[in-house]
């Protein structure tokens, strides 16, 4: 079965937070209320999934994990470049991430590093911000381009 990238759905959330907990993410603040941040790519099972979660005009992209067995087929990058779509026709003009083994990865992408009091206060307040392991995280940023509203 050819991948699907599709948003989540209801039926995913006990498959999404066994990917999301066997990568070593956290799953303590999400709930299936929450189950509308997220993309996911799918084919027989959930081979990758991503969120971002809204700050008014800035998105925290969180929760990129890609199956192990799915690694390597570029499916990673491409999940972050239809969330980031997405993220533009939401409105939303830049993403902010922390990672603490992942930097390599979004910097490829474009993301950039930056100070964690450069992060939009919102955004420092939120509960992944003040996680205990924040503290040894990367902080990285990247400016969406503007999506042009048809008429």
């Amino acid at each position: 079965m050819r991948p699907v990238f599709r948003n989540a759905r209801p039926g995913d959330y006990p498959e999404l937070i066994l990917l999301l907990q066997q990568a070593g993410l956290s799953t303590d603040d999400f709930s299936g209320s929450r189950l509308e941040w997220f993309s996911v790519v799918a084919g027989t099972s959930l081979l990758a999934a991503g969120a971002i979660e809204p700050f008014g005009s800035c998105g925290l992209l969180r929760s990129v994990v890609v199956r192990e067995e799915a690694r390597g087929a570029r499916l990673g990058s491409a999940l972050v470049t239809r969330l980031e779509q997405k993220a533009a026709q939401d409105g939303i003009n830049s993403l902010v991430l922390l990672t603490e083994q992942a930097s390599a990865f979004f910097e490829a992408l474009g993301y950039q590093r930056v100070s964690r009091e450069s992060m939009p206060e919102r955004v420092r307040s939120s509960r992944q911000f003040s996680s205990d392991g924040a503290g040894n995280a990367v902080f990285l940023c990247k400016h969406l381009p503007v999506l042009m509203q048809s008429a």
